[in-house]
């Protein structure tokens, strides 16, 4: 993955989470991510996916 590439949620849980989460955990835990991290580091791109 680099700077400002377009992630999406499938490629996310095949590359992260091996297909093991349901989809609405793995939007809670980007959620929980997002508070820890600084402010606008993760985007949500309507229709594509996560900008990191």
């Amino acid at each position: 993955m680099h700077k400002n590439q377009i992630v999406s949620l499938d490629t996310l849980y095949d590359e992260i989470w091996e297909n093991n989460i349901e989809a609405s955990n793995a939007r809670v835990q980007i959620n929980n991510l997002r508070r820890k991290l600084p402010k606008g580091l993760i985007k949500n791109v309507y229709g594509l996916g996560y900008q990191f």
